[in-house]
């Protein structure tokens, strides 16, 4: 016989479905399923499925992409929500979608780090939170390996490529402690979003000068 304590809660939670039903935080339509979004929303995202011609690796710092869709429609509106009004909720699909298209065997995952200024105004690093949860999916140990040591203007708010690479140069630094522990290893390089790619290289930099192998692992691409 279930305990009162769970009849209570269980009623609690009927109640509290009914009154306050779920809704896709894309477009506001009911959600009938146990989904962060809609299935029309989901439809309309719009999956590429990388390599794309203009992100060839040769241009790059890092030596790989995995990214499931483009930057634009319900995918930018989920990275919005995610990243600058806190929908945390989100977070989970984000990272099973990036998970879906992990090949290969890596040593750890690492993220891409807020300015801790960044993260008091933030209230949270959206990038770790999203490789955790990732390195929880496939299975590679996280490690808090980078350090943001120059407070940067958002790259969104900066219009050109040329601008955008002297914003973020020499911004990212590996903590001297754990300089040995990822000294030629395979690394996964974690970021919400790509546009020109430059902040993934300033963070692949450092990692690049210890003789790691990095992959970028986004949810979206610009282009």
């Amino acid at each position: 016989m279930a305990s009162l304590a769970k009849v209570v809660f269980d009623a609690v939670s009927a109640i509290t479905t009914i009154l306050f039903p779920s809704v896709c935080p894309i477009c506001g339509s009911l959600l009938t399923e146990d989904e962060p979004i809609c299935r029309n929303c989901r439809a309309h995202l719009d999956d590429i499925r990388l390599p794309l011609p203009h992100f060839t690796v040769d241009d790059h710092v890092f030596d790989e992409v995995f990214a499931p869709y483009r930057y634009q429609g319900v995918a930018k509106d989920i990275v919005h929500l995610y990243k600058y009004q806190g929908v945390t909720a989100l977070n989970r699909f984000i990272a099973e979608e990036i998970a879906e298209l992990i090949d290969g065997e890596f040593d750890f995952v690492i993220w891409v780090p807020l300015h801790k200024a960044r993260r008091r105004e933030r209230g949270f690093s959206q990038t770790e939170k999203l490789a955790k949860k990732l390195a929880e999916l496939i299975g590679v140990p996280p490690l808090s390996a980078l350090v943001r040591v120059r407070y940067t203007k958002p790259q969104v708010s900066i219009k050109t490529g040329q601008k955008r690479k002297l914003n973020v140069k020499h911004a990212f630094d590996v903590r001297k402690e754990l300089v040995e522990a990822v000294k030629g290893k395979r690394v996964l390089l974690v970021d919400d979003v790509m546009t020109t790619g430059s902040t993934m290289d300033e963070a692949a930099r450092p990692l690049k000068d210890l003789d790691c192998s990095v992959s970028a692992a986004v949810f979206a691409v610009a282009g």
